[in-house]
């Protein structure tokens, strides 16, 4: 079993560009908003403040710190969420995402449940996890680990 980390860093400055306007608005839909409604719902900016850490502390159990890849799949390492693990036979493929695809899905649509549940400040380098008509992405610290492992269970 071999464990791959998460990209954090972004690889560029236009990457960091790019991932922090998307990253922000992002943040200021799932986060921000919310917050102020509930707020001015229970007229306190206590609740307002409190409704932001608990949805700061739920998105810290759904996103993925690490993948456990093995012979028996990909496991996404992550207090809640899914999918969980996923066996060979169940992923379609694991291919490289364009950063246009990040932005657009990771990003952007559709909000909840993101598709990007990394914390990543890079948009670049990638993959797509396609499984059961669906699919997730993952920033891989080492793409060369990371590929050769995946190779090694499902080739080319």
């Amino acid at each position: 079993m071999e464990n791959v980390q998460a990209r954090f860093w972004p690889r560029s400055g236009r990457d960091a560009l790019i991932t922090l306007t998307f990253g922000l608005l992002q943040f200021v839909v799932l986060f921000i908003l919310p917050c102020i409604l509930i707020a001015v719902l229970f007229q306190s900016v206590l609740v307002g403040i409190g409704a932001y850490f608990a949805m700061g502390m739920i998105w810290i159990l759904f996103s993925v710190r690490t993948l456990r890849i093995s012979s028996d799949g990909i496991e996404f390492v992550r207090v809640l969420g899914s999918p969980k693990r996923l066996s060979w036979s169940q992923i379609e493929s694991v291919e490289k995402a364009p950063m246009k695809e990040i932005l657009v899905h990771g990003y952007i649509w559709p909000l909840f449940p993101p598709r990007e549940m990394t914390f990543s400040l890079s948009c670049i380098g990638h993959y797509r996890i396609s499984y059961r008509s669906n699919w997730a992405y993952y920033p891989p610290k080492d793409a060369e680990l990371f590929e050769s492992l995946i190779r090694s269970y499902i080739g080319d």
